[in-house]
């Protein structure tokens, strides 16, 4: 009778007689005070979630199809139901439709490809790493300047570039069949730009050639060239180490 209860179904009479009972009898008065709350929770999502007009019309057709008692219990949960499975896909469409755009290249990547693309003459013209360190040291920075030989590349020179609103500084490298390999170099004293990246090094690819942009103790650094993966990483292990 307690269902009977909640939905208002019982005669005067009955409805007495249970009261009373429930009034000495601690369990059954709370199963009572439970199924209330169930159905005030379940007519508040009934309510707050708007169901299409043609979904909504054809559940309430069929209820109005089926007989009082406890069929009508069954359609009464049938179309809560339905109404939190809709408040449950309208949540699953928001959370898919806020997510988040793809990060764009970071600005060092960029300047490198585009200095990379331009091929023109560099600032100081020397094997020399120590002549190049020098030379960037007083115009932009204490800077590493590895040799590449072994991985076939050798020192060609290097050139002062601005990159955004930051002074950086271009190593050119060439290989033995005329292939070129440029290092991008920006300062970052205060760790700003490198956090942009996310913790992690990114790797891109444009117009046939690859790019690894990552961070060393003070500075944010790009290598591009025409290489393969594992040779674009050596080359990055040189600066990193």
């Amino acid at each position: 009778m307690l269902d009977q209860s909640v939905d208002g179904e019982l005669l005067a009479d009955d409805s007495a007689l249970l009261h009373g009972h429930v009034g000495g009898c601690d369990a059954c008065r709370a199963r009572l005070e439970g199924k209330r709350r169930l159905k005030a929770v379940l007519a508040a999502a009934g309510r707050t979630v708007e169901l299409p007009p043609a979904l909504e019309a054809r559940v309430r057709a069929d209820l109005m199809a089926h007989r009082r008692g406890s069929n009508l219990r069954r359609a009464g949960g049938l179309i809560a139901a339905v109404a939190v499975a809709a408040a449950l896909a309208a949540v699953l469409v928001t959370s898919r439709g806020a997510a988040p755009a793809p990060r764009p290249p970071p600005a060092v990547a960029q300047a490198a490809f585009a200095r990379h693309a331009l091929d023109v003459p560099v600032d100081v013209a020397t094997p020399d790493p120590r002549r190049v360190q020098e030379f960037l040291a007083v115009r932009v920075g204490a800077l590493r300047v590895p040799r590449l030989d072994a991985l076939g590349y050798g020192l060609s020179g290097a050139r002062v570039v601005d990159v955004g609103n930051s002074r950086g500084a271009q190593l050119v490298y060439a290989g033995g069949f005329g292939q070129r390999l440029s290092v991008v170099s920006v300062p970052d004293p205060d760790g700003g730009l490198g956090r942009s990246l996310g913790g992690a090094a990114v790797e891109l690819e444009q117009g046939g050639l690859r790019a690894r942009t990552f961070v060393t103790p003070g500075n944010v650094v790009s290598v591009v060239g025409d290489l393969d993966r594992e040779r674009l990483r050596q080359v990055s292990y040189e600066f990193e180490r």
